[in-house]
């Protein structure tokens, strides 16, 4: 029986291995690549970024998903969820206090944005206006399907950056 265990422990502790070198070495591609993988953080983009102004978001409207490169000294991007209301982009992020780019773009705002691979350069700002928050928070749950979102959502709009 202890053989058993044994052989059974080990090969637990074999596949458990497996998994964690899978994960660390995804990690470390999507870090060298241009924008996330799945779940893992990419590194920064690559590509013409674009340079006419969009004064109208509603063609990323249908969009479920875009990337978003923050931390400008030492660029990561993002999946994340999007939403366009009143012609301008959005970018909702849920439990803010647990996620590290909130506070990168807090610290630096200036972000860029991947969608059906166009990227744009951007400014973040949390919107705070209560009536403006209620609207997103409305069309975050529509488009998502989801339960309204509570108080632990921030919402960024993602302006132009001064100059462009």
């Amino acid at each position: 029986m202890a053989r058993l265990f044994g052989r059974v422990a080990l090969a637990l502790a074999a596949i458990v291995a497996l998994l964690v070198l899978a994960a660390v070495s995804i990690g470390v591609v999507a870090h060298f690549s241009s924008g996330p993988i799945g779940p893992f953080p990419g590194g920064p983009f690559r590509g013409t970024v674009e340079s006419a102004p969009v004064t109208d978001w509603s063609f990323a409207a249908d969009l479920g998903e875009v990337e978003l490169e923050v931390n400008s000294p030492d660029p990561r991007t993002l999946t994340t969820w999007v939403l366009v209301e009143g012609g301008e982009i959005f970018i909702p992020c849920g439990l803010p206090e647990r996620k590290a780019w909130p506070k990168q773009v807090a610290a630096d705002p200036r972000t860029r944005l991947r969608a059906d691979g166009r990227i744009w350069e951007r400014t973040a700002v949390r919107e705070t206006r209560p009536e403006r928050v209620a609207a997103l928070a409305a069309l975050l749950a529509s488009k998502y399907e989801t339960g309204p979102p509570g108080d632990d959502v921030w919402y960024f709009r993602l302006d132009p950056r001064p100059g462009s």
